[in-house]
């Protein structure tokens, strides 16, 4: 495929174009997300452990969230590594 070709593949379809966001800056925000999620269900948990949150089903809904968030997190984090040890076993 010629050079030309993909600059109009790349004009007419803005999704193959730069990205907007770098990866690192995406893992950044989805790490501070999850930590902010954690922290929330955190305290809404000790709130319930001290009485001063009387639903019980908001407050499951946080672990849950919280839960979920964390378990994506490690997905990613575990494919990653699964991506770098391929790159470390391709030959030079």
């Amino acid at each position: 495929m010629k050079t030309e070709n993909l600059l109009s593949i790349t004009s007419e379809y803005p999704s193959f174009a730069k990205p907007k966001i770098s990866f690192h800056q995406e893992v950044f925000t989805l790490l501070n997300e999850t930590n902010q999620k954690l922290g929330i269900a955190d305290k809404a948990l000790e709130e319930l452990a001290k009485g001063h949150q009387e639903n019980l089903h908001q407050t499951m809904i946080k672990l849950a969230e919280a839960r979920l968030s964390f378990q994506f997190l490690d997905t990613i984090r575990k494919r990653l590594i699964e991506a770098y040890q391929t790159l470390l076993r391709e030959p030079i």
